[in-house]
C-alpha cells in the first residue's frame, strides 16, 4: 500500500512541517534532547531513520521535499506491479483498502488518528516538558547561589 496526503505534496510538507518535524527545527525538542534520555535516543532514531535515511535530508528545503515526495510515489508505482499496490489516502474511507484486502467494510466510521491539532497539542505538551526542565534547571541554579551566599556569606 502506497498511503498519499490527499492534497498533495505541498500539504504533506506543510503538515509535516507543523507537527512532527519539530524534532529537528525547535529550540524546546533540543532542551529534551539534551536533558533526557528518552530525548536523545529518540532524536537520534527519528533523525537517522526518518529525516536522513527515509526523507534523504530534504526537509529543510520545500521544493527538494516536495519533489522527493513525488518521486517516492513514481519510485514504488515502477517497482511494484499495478494489481498487487494499493495507492490510498485516508480521505478515501474504508471502501479501497477492504476492497483491495478482500474483507468487508467495518461498520464504523475510518479512522483519524493523524489529525494536526492533535498532532499540534501532542508538540505543545511535548514544549511544556522542556520548559519544566528549564524551570528546573533556573531554581537549581538559584538554590545553588542563595546557598552559596548564605554560606559564605
Amino acid at each position: 500500500m502506497l498511503t498519499l496526503h490527499p492534497k498533495g505534496a505541498e500539504a504533506w510538507y506543510d503538515s509535516t512541517i507543523e507537527t512532527i518535524y519539530f524534532t529537528e527545527n525547535t529550540w524546546q525538542f533540543k532542551v529534551l534532547e539534551w536533558f533526557t534520555p528518552f530525548g536523545r535516543k529518540f532524536a537520534g532514531m527519528v533523525r537517522k531513520l526518518v529525516w536522513q535515511r527515509a526523507h534523504r535530508n530534504t526537509m529543510d528545503d520545500r521544493a527538494s521535499a516536495t519533489a522527493f515526495y513525488n518521486q517516492h510515489i513514481e519510485d514504488v508505482k515502477a517497482a511494484v506491479p499495478a494489481d498487487r499496490l494499493l495507492v490510498f489516502s485516508a480521505d478515501q474511507g474504508w471502501k479501497p483498502l477492504c476492497g483491495f484486502l478482500g474483507v468487508p467494510e467495518p461498520e464504523r466510521e475510518f479512522p483519524n488518528v493523524n489529525d494536526r491539532a492533535a498532532k499540534q497539542q501532542a508538540v505543545a505538551d511535548t514544549f511544556n516538558s522542556a520548559y519544566r526542565i528549564i524551570a528546573g534547571i533556573f531554581a537549581a541554579i538559584a538554590a545553588s547561589i542563595y546557598a552559596a551566599f548564605t554560606y559564605f556569606g
